[in-house]
């Protein structure tokens, strides 16, 4: 990259600073006014964030309140073809670690498996770092041994550190624990890789009990499913 492109977005920032002093001096009246506008729209775009808050908030709380699952075996049974699929779709879970302690990665398994959706159409990844050390591998050990016939099929992987050309952190850990499910599960299972949604949690995220069911229900209720990502 030219020295002047790094330069640049440093530069414009001093300027601004320096032509603001400077106007404040040479035309304060102006100043004023553009001061005046810019908190306006702030105050404005405050209150339009606000407002789309409040109203994803309701939405939340109202489809907590709903048996996904029940609505989608309602779908199948009054013969609805695009929902009544729901049971072709499976979900890869990525929970990568790297030195969080036991106790956190525990509770957020134990969520996965008290889910109100079917575990065996769940698969679910650990992912491990090198980097973490023993530390990570023996809290990955233990989660399998607690876990591991909870779900329709279970891996742990392990990322391993300083690989050519990769930069290290979470990203590359995900990339590669959902290439290694590819090869070790999906692929040998000929799953259809169009029927599997894949979900990456933190390794202290605590999935609702309906967060499958709504996911599925969304996912076979898009226009373009697989075109588009689901938060």
């Amino acid at each position: 990259m030219p020295r002047f492109l790094q330069i640049l977005p440093g530069a414009l920032s001093w300027f601004t600073l320096a032509l603001a002093v400077f106007l404040s001096w040479a035309a304060p009246a102006v100043v004023a006014v553009l001061i005046i506008l810019f908190d306006i729209y702030w105050l404005l775009k405050t209150v339009y964030l606000l407002l789309h808050l409040k109203h994803t908030f309701s939405e939340m709380k109202k489809n907590l309140e709903i048996c996904w699952l029940g609505k989608l075996r309602e779908a199948k049974a009054a013969g609805d073809k695009k929902l009544g699929r729901w049971r072709e779709i499976y979900h890869l879970v990525i929970i990568p670690i790297y030195k969080e302690p036991y106790e956190v990665v525990q509770e957020s398994f134990a969520s996965l498996a008290a889910s109100n959706y079917p575990k065996g159409r769940l698969m679910v990844v650990l992912a491990a770092e090198e980097r973490g050390g023993e530390e990570a591998a023996l809290v990955a050990r233990r989660i399998e041994k607690e876990f591991s016939d909870k779900f329709f099929k279970f891996l742990v992987t392990t990322h391993p550190a300083n690989l050519p050309g990769e930069i290290p952190g979470k990203g590359s850990n995900e990339s590669w624990a959902a290439e290694r499910a590819r090869e070790k599960i999906i692929d040998p299972l000929r799953l259809k890789h169009e029927n599997i949604i894949t979900s990456v949690f933190d390794a202290d995220t605590q999935a609702p009990p309906e967060y499958f069911g709504r996911l599925t229900f969304v996912f076979l209720s898009s226009p373009n499913p697989l075109r588009a990502i689901y938060q």
